[in-house]
């Protein structure tokens, strides 16, 4: 016997349940990026390891980059998360500044090295392009930062 698309009654039951319980709510969980009772201590050192971990990984990454094995994004990506993590640790507006000078001197670097690759014919002008957007970028979130100052 070939399956009814039908409803049955489970499903009018649960149609029911869904319709007058009203949107579901995560009320009891702690919002992301609040601090709101907890360990001080155990959050900075979780930063610190993801700070440790990122940097392992961007280790070597733009070199896959060059041989083809991950695309520019990901490398770029990457550099972001870095600075994102630094940010996270960041509690001062000059740390701020400096974690955004860092992720500006990569990208920066990142971009020379397309050029440079575009240049031997193994990268094309949208790899330039899309280096050049992300340091632009860096740039301008320093700009914002220093006037915040």
């Amino acid at each position: 016997m070939a399956p009814s698309n039908k409803p049955t009654h489970w499903m009018w039951a649960l149609a029911l349940v869904v319709a007058t319980a009203g949107p579901l709510s995560l009320s009891t969980a702690a919002p992301v990026g609040k601090e709101t009772k907890v360990d001080n201590k155990r959050l900075r050192q979780l930063r610190q390891e993801r700070v440790a971990a990122l940097e392992e990984q961007l280790q070597g990454q733009f070199e896959r980059v060059k041989i083809g094995k991950d695309p520019l994004i990901q490398y770029i990506q990457a550099i972001r998360e870095l600075a994102e993590a630094e940010l996270d640790l960041a509690d001062t507006t000059a740390a701020r500044i400096a974690a955004t000078e860092k992720m500006l001197k990569q990208l920066q670097d990142c971009e020379e090295q397309v050029k440079a690759l575009q240049i031997a014919g193994l990268q094309i002008k949208q790899g330039v392009a899309q280096a050049r957007t992300a340091r632009l970028k860096a740039e301008i979130q320093l700009e914002i930062l220093k006037a915040e100052k």
